[in-house]
Parts: structure tokens; C-alpha cells; sequence
């Protein structure tokens, strides 16, 4: 069963990570706490007056950047119309792929124990050998020109909210996929800023961050949820266009945790270019960082 949603910027707004946002432009995350401060004089002048007076400019400038990151977001709403496809499709695991709805997906592994669990994991540690399911996701922020010429700091202004408000989508979809599609948080009693902490259960691995650091495991979930739908087009390395996407899997296990596969062996790395079907020197391109 594949979805399809779209959003506009009040559905996602109070979904944006703030810390991330504040992160592209160079904000330690302590500046970011302002997107929790009411927005009054008073309590705006208490919230600079807690920082030294060392950090205090910087803090002025947090909030100047945020007022207009809100105004932006208020007055160009039609900038930052936000889709989502998704599916929760029949998997099991084999070894260190997972087979999607008949079809193998490889995934790499940690060759050093990870330093939470102790354990060298896999992605595929988290999907049952026999009968399971998993989530497939995409979103997309295609931002649409400004009617009037944009200057340097209103491209980077719509850049970075655009990709605040395409994780945003994320983090509102899976919010609804847990309670109201999959149903296994039904149950689920957490604040914006717990799901902004990954206090759900289970976790969102996207594509090209440390547990998927392959980013043409992107043509492969294109097969399977087709991003042309949403407006997402793949280059021919697999990077996502518009540039404001995220895709990657749902995982629900209750013990499944984020972790970054890091370096692997030529071994690993034969085993997983025949896994994937492609040739060792072209997968190779795609895991340049990873290869010991």
C-alpha cells in the first residue's frame, strides 16, 4: 500500500527542528532554544541576558535570524508546499540484506563493535528472519522562485527552511504512520519535542546518513514508491532534486538504534557490490568514505 500527502507550512511548521536550522548558519544548538521563547519583549531581553555577555551579540543576531526565518515562512507560504510518499511494505531479513516485498535490499555492517550496544550491527539485525514489515519513505520541498529577485540572503534563507520543512514532513508522516497506518505506537503519548529527540519507537534511517551511507540505495526505493509522484528527480549518482528531500526506511523494533556503519573491508565491500549487483568500482564511488 503506497500513500501520497501533502502539507503546507502551518501543517509542518511546529515539526521543524530548530537546531539544525540555526546549525546551517553557524548557531551553536544552545541559540536555537529561542524558537521556545515567547515572543515578547520581556521574556525575548531574559532569554539574551542568560547568555555571558561574550555570547550575548550572537544571541541578538539568533534572534534577529529566527524573527525573519518567521516572517518568511508567514509571508511566502506558497514557497514551501511540502508532499510525502510512503509504504509499509512485507520484509524479512537474510544475513545483512532484507527482503523488501520479494526483493533484496543490502545493507552494510559495523566491522568494529558499536560503542552503545557492544555489537557490530546492520540494519537488517532489526527485521525478523521470518515475517516482518518496513516503512519506505520519501519527501520533497520543491521551492518555488520568489516573484521579486532574490538577493544572496533570501536564497539561503528559503535553502535552509526548505530543508527544515521537508524533515518536518518526515517527522509528521511517520508521527501518522506509527499511530493511524502501521498502528504500532497507537498508543503513543509523545510531544513534538520527544519525536524531535527520537523518543519513538523504532527509527527512520534516511539515505546517505551513517547506517546508509550508499546513496544509490535511492534507486531502489524509486522501484518501490516511485518519486516522480512527489516531484523528486534522481541524478544519475542518486542525489534527490530538488535538494530539500529525505528519503529512507521505517524500522518499528523496539531495540532497532541509529548507529554509523564507519570503515569496511575490501572484503565487505566485494560482498556487498555483488549483493547490489554492481560492478566493485562503481559501487565504490558511492562509499568512498567508508572504504578502509
Amino acid at each position: 500500500m503506497k500513500e501520497t500527502v501533502a502539507y503546507s507550512v502551518s501543517d509542518v511548521k511546529d515539526y521543524i527542528n530548530w537546531i539544525y536550522f540555526f546549525h546551517s548558519w553557524g548557531f551553536e544548538p544552545k541559540y536555537s532554544t529561542v524558537a521556545e521563547t515567547t515572543n515578547d519583549t520581556y521574556a525575548l531581553k531574559s532569554w539574551v541576558n542568560a547568555f555571558p555577555d561574550r555570547d550575548k551579540a550572537k544571541a541578538d543576531a539568533a534572534i534577529h535570524l529566527y524573527e525573519e526565518a518567521e516572517r518568511f515562512l508567514s509571508e511566502h507560504q506558497e514557497l514551501f508546499q511540502s508532499k510525502a510518499t510512503y509504504a509499509i511494505l512485507p520484509a524479512r531479513s537474510d544475513k545483512e540484506s532484507i527482503i523488501i516485498d520479494g526483493v533484496q535490499v543490502p545493507f552494510l555492517r559495523q566491522q568494529h563493535p558499536d560503542p552503545h550496544s557492544g555489537f557490530c550491527l546492520c540494519l537488517s539485525d532489526f527485521i525478523s528472519p521470518k515475517t516482518d514489515k518496513i516503512g519506505i519513505f520519501a519527501a520533497t520541498v520543491a521551492s518555488k522562485p520568489m516573484t521579486c529577485k532574490q538577493d544572496e540572503y533570501s536564497a539561503l534563507l528559503i535553502k535552509t527552511l526548505s530543508e527544515r520543512i521537508a524533515e518536518a514532513t518526515v517527522e509528521k508522516t511517520h508521527e501518522f504512520i506509527r499511530k493511524h497506518v502501521w498502528k504500532y505506537g497507537k498508543d503513543e503519548c509523545l510531544t513534538i519535542k520527544d519525536m524531535l529527540s527520537g523518543k519513538f519507537c523504532g527509527i527512520r534511517p534516511a539515505v546517505g546518513y551513517p547506517s546508509i551511507p550508499d546513496q544509490s540505495i535511492n534507486f531502489i526505493i524509486d522501484k518501490f514508491i516511485g518519486f516522480k509522484d512527489i516531484g523528486i528527480k534522481l541524478t544519475e549518482n542518486g542525489a534527490m532534486n530538488p535538494e530539500a528531500s529525505v528519503s529512507g526506511f521505517i524500522l518499528a523494533h523496539p531495540e532497532a538504534r541509529y548507529f554509523s556503519v564507519g570503515k569496511i573491508s575490501m572484503e565487505q565491500l566485494s560482498d556487498y557490490s555483488h549483493r547490489r549487483g554492481i560492478d566493485k568500482q562503481e559501487i565504490k564511488k558511492f562509499l568512498i568514505t567508508n572504504i578502509t
